[in-house]
């Protein structure tokens, strides 16, 4: 995964890993009604982790972009008072 050192990326494994054996481990208990409202809250939870990840995408994207803007402008300003 881009971004992700070898450390992060065990460790995600096995927490996806893990949350398989558990789903797994909730499929041999739970009667199938009980494992669709399992399987139905599990993939709100999915959902909701990917809005709140796109949405600190977003602002960090924007800061760096006001960031690289003032960098812009302050370079500009400087090229002019030469």
């Amino acid at each position: 995964i881009i971004g992700m050192n070898k450390h992060m990326y065990i460790l995600a494994d096995g927490v996806h890993r893990h949350t398989g054996e558990l789903l797994t481990e909730l499929e041999e208990k739970l009667s199938k009604e009980q494992m669709k409202l399992v399987n139905q809250f599990h993939t709100h939870i999915i959902d909701v982790h990917c809005m709140e990840l796109e949405a600190q995408f977003q602002y960090g994207f924007s800061l760096g972009m006001m960031l690289m803007k003032e960098v812009y402008e302050l370079l500009k300003h400087h090229h002019n008072s030469d």
